[in-house]
């Protein structure tokens, strides 16, 4: 995902586990961290929604940016990564990376 310093919206995330999707109906917990940013189910700071994209209807945990922490990051790639707590099971997914594409326009709204 490349995402434009400045945008302010959801990162979706699919978290599957094999061919499993893990939703909130399978999970206990989800911690999502991008960059320096943890954000968890149980604070209800993520959710498990469905959303239309292209037509097509699809489902993903979501993650909210605002514009100031859009803008505060530089551009190239940030690390993100995935928690998941199901029961008495924690697993963690091995670390991803999104862009970042610089933005003429560094001006809040």
């Amino acid at each position: 995902m490349v995402i434009l310093q400045g945008d302010q919206y959801y990162i979706p995330f699919t978290i599957k586990q094999g061919n499993t999707e893990l939703t909130d109906q399978n999970t206990t917990d989800v911690k999502i961290k991008v960059d320096a940013i943890t954000k968890k189910a149980s604070r209800n700071e993520i959710s498990y929604t469905t959303y239309t994209y292209g037509g097509t209807e699809k489902s993903a945990w979501m993650f909210p940016i605002s514009q100031d922490q859009t803008l505060s990051w530089s551009a190239g790639v940030i690390p993100f990564q995935v928690g998941v707590k199901m029961e008495d099971v924690i697993i963690n997914s091995e670390t991803g990376i999104l862009k970042i594409d610089p933005s003429w326009i560094r001006e809040e709204w």
